[in-house]
């Protein structure tokens, strides 16, 4: 069934245009024929197939010039009318904030305008011709255009593509016009095709008044002859009944291949919009630190929702730092954090530097800079990281053509490297393939490529090897090993990628950070209970005892004691307070056990 829904708009667009093209053709020596009067009003006749006008002209021949202007003028205005409202709806939509309340307030100003009467009244005052007639039918017909094109930004600008373009520094037009636009293909073509049958039937009244092009035939302006030369009163149904019927058969098609489009796209999660200050560290601090960071968010309860709480470290140029700990302990929150796409509905309190910038509190062309020349950025949700409208080629090189200074050959080149380096095997059919033709580790590895072909300083990735086979998955881990003179920072859960990739380990827990230690020092000597449960857990060491340690999810400013305090076999009567963190040699450890 999905499979016939999308071919659907085709088959109609085609049958519409081969009738738009054909009727034209098929008249067209009929067109270059010098205008010959006859007898008016003569009935249909084999000289004169569809009879005469009541000039004696064959109304054949006069159908055929009419067909040219009105199909023009019709998908002129139409396609003027849904270039303005898309436009108008996309930015809006995207945008938001001041913006959106100003375009959508003149929208409503000008849908609260009696159509026809404002229509009228523009091709009155306009001087008489087809372009005052396509002016005028436009000028009326964007606005609702625009409404439902905002409605479906408002979903789409929500989706992971659009999070990894921005996470790639892509400006707000690049976004629009590449991105969001694209993926309302189907809504536009829907609107655009409503909008050419909503012209015709303009065009028509406004030439059946007399305000069409006083040079040029149309079905309307047929109908405005045929009327004022009493073709009604004199039975003579062949001047205005071919008009009417081209005009409503035309208008079912338009109208028939509009529904076929509509095709709704669900929305997603929700993104950020950065604030309005910059704040900068001098060039001799780490490259990213975070600074007793909170991240919460509102609940039914009216209680506040802790996702991070009191998080701090530093990472310095050229660390390779692996951010662990369970489902939900805050770690893509983290990085996202690092990427300044915090959802708006957070509270944030302290601060998150990167590369100097506080990322809280940067300008959205600030963030913009740093995410182009910085960061990059691998995510999580692949199956919706990648545009669905584009071939693979063109988004793995995307960021690398916007804003690098090698030439497209190279880049190619360079890409066609990196996928054969990841184990595709014929990384040139790749390119040339749609999202939907991957599987999930395939797109998985795909967005890996995309965020390392370009230049950058720091890479940030969020679970580069869920969903991968064995190959596929060692192929990316050794790719990580290999990155050198790079601040590599990696969410994970699996240890074993933790462990061969990087040179520390962050152990998050509830929102917490419970340990800040060497790669080394944490799978020989972990500090923190839960981290000797997660070690224990791994397969290698046989499933230890300490791992049925119960993991609370999520922590709340109500409760002051450490999350784990339940089921702890190390609890002391400290443990009814959160623990500070505490330096125990090289490593920073969140628990009472290491106060003294």
């Amino acid at each position: 069934m999905a499979a016939q829904h999308n071919k659907k708009p085709w088959i109609l667009g085609l049958f519409v245009l081969l009738a738009a093209i054909g009727l034209v053709l098929a008249f067209w020596k009929l067109l270059r024929i010098p205008v010959v009067f006859g007898v008016p009003m003569l009935p249909p006749s084999p000289g004169n197939i569809l009879g005469t006008n009541g000039s004696g002209q064959d109304v054949l021949l006069e159908l055929a010039h009419g067909a040219h202007t009105t199909l023009v003028t019709a998908l002129a205005a139409a396609a003027l009318a849904t270039g303005v409202g898309s436009i108008t709806g996309g930015v809006a939509g995207y945008l938001r904030g001041r913006t959106d309340l100003f375009l959508m307030r003149i929208t409503d100003i000008f849908l609260v305008l009696p159509g026809l009467p404002f229509m009228i009244l523009l091709a009155s005052l306009l001087p008489l011709g087809t372009a005052s007639i396509i002016l005028a039918v436009a000028v009326t017909s964007w606005p609702p255009t625009a409404r439902v094109v905002r409605s479906h930004v408002l979903q789409l600008r929500e989706q992971g593509f659009v999070l990894a373009a921005r996470g790639l520094g892509a400006g707000h037009l690049s976004i629009i016009f590449g991105h969001i636009l694209p993926n309302s293909g189907q809504i536009i073509l829907a609107k655009a095709s409503l909008a050419v049958a909503s012209a015709m039937l303009a065009e028509a009244g406004l030439s059946f008044l007399g305000l069409g092009d006083p040079v040029r035939k149309s079905w309307g302006a047929m109908l405005h002859d045929a009327f004022a030369g009493g073709a009604l009163t004199n039975g003579a149904w062949w001047w205005y009944g071919p008009p009417m019927i081209c005009l409503s058969l035309f208008v079912l098609l338009f109208m028939s291949l509009a529904h076929s489009w509509i095709h709704p796209v669900p929305a997603r999660f929700s993104t950020s919009a950065a604030k309005k200050s910059c704040v900068r560290l001098s060039l001799n601090e780490a490259m990213i630190s975070a600074q007793k960071l909170c991240v919460s968010f509102p609940n039914p309860t009216f209680f506040s929702q802790a996702a991070l709480k009191d998080v701090s470290f530093d990472v310095g140029p050229g660390e390779k730092v692996a951010i662990c700990g369970h489902t939900a302990s805050g770690k893509s929150l983290l990085l996202l954090s690092m990427l300044g796409l915090l959802p708006p509905a957070s509270n944030t309190k302290g601060k998150m530097f990167v590369a100097g910038i506080e990322t809280g509190s940067a300008t959205h062309e600030q963030l913009r800079l740093l995410r182009r020349k910085t960061l990059a950025y691998v995510p999580q949700a692949t199956s919706l990281a990648l545009n669905p409208v584009l071939r693979l080629g063109s988004q793995i090189l995307e960021k690398a053509e916007l804003f690098g200074n090698r030439p497209r050959l190279q880049l190619y080149d360079d890409a066609l490297k990196l996928l054969e380096s990841m184990g595709f095997d014929r990384p040139k059919d790749l390119m040339d393939k749609y999202p939907h033709h991957l599987s999930g580790g395939m797109r998985q590895r795909a967005a890996f490529a995309m965020a390392l072909l370009g230049d950058f300083k720091i890479l940030l990735a969020d679970e580069p090897t869920k969903n991968l086979d064995a190959q596929s998955r060692m192929a990316c881990l050794n790719i990580l090993a290999a990155i050198e003179e790079k601040t590599v920072i990696t969410v994970t859960h699996d240890l074993d990628l933790a462990r061969r990739t990087s040179t520390r380990i962050l152990h998050m827990g509830a929102g917490l950070l419970l340990e800040d230690a060497t790669v080394e020092d944490f799978f020989a000597r972990p500090l923190h209970p839960f981290s000797r449960a997660m070690i224990d857990s791994m397969p290698q060491n046989g499933f230890g005892s300490s791992a049925s340690l119960c993991i609370p999810q999520t922590i709340s400013e109500k409760l002051n004691g450490c999350p784990f305090i339940g089921d702890c076999p190390h609890a002391l009567a400290l443990c009814s307070k959160i623990p500070p963190v505490f330096n125990s040699g090289q490593t920073r450890v969140r628990c009472w056990l290491y106060a003294s």
